[in-house]
C-alpha cells in the first residue's frame, strides 16, 4: 500500500526494503524523541539486519527511545524493555537488565 513516489529505492538491500519517505533515516534529521520499527529486519539477511540494529541501537545512544515491534527472539533479547502480546493482548510486560 505504500506509494513508490514516497518511498527510497537505490540498490542498497535497506532501501530495497521500500522504507516510506519520512520514516528511519529522514525522520532522525528531525531528531524525534521516539522511533517506532515494525519488523525493521523482516525482509533483510542476517547481516544486513544486524547493520540495521546498529544504527537503531546508536539511535538509542543519542536519547531517542525505539519500539521496536519483533518476531526474532535474538532481536528481543536485546531491549532494555519486552512486552509480548498475543491475540492483541499483553501477555507481559518486563524491564530486563541489558
Amino acid at each position: 500500500s505504500s506509494n513508490p513516489s514516497n518511498s527510497l529505492s537505490t540498490s542498497h538491500p535497506v532501501a530495497r526494503s521500500r522504507l516510506p519517505v519520512g520514516s528511519s533515516a529522514n525522520n532522525t534529521v528531525m531528531k524525534p524523541t521516539v522511533l517506532l520499527a515494525d519488523e525493521p529486519t523482516g525482509n533483510l539477511d542476517r547481516a544486513t539486519g544486524w547493520e540495521v540494529l546498529k544504527l537503531l541501537e546508536g539511535l538509542l545512544e543519542q536519547g531517542i527511545t525505539l519500539v521496536v515491534v519483533t518476531h526474532d527472539a535474538e532481536i528481543g533479547a536485546r531491549a532494555h524493555r519486552q512486552i509480548h502480546m498475543l491475540d492483541g493482548a499483553i501477555r507481559s510486560d518486563e524491564k530486563l537488565v541489558v
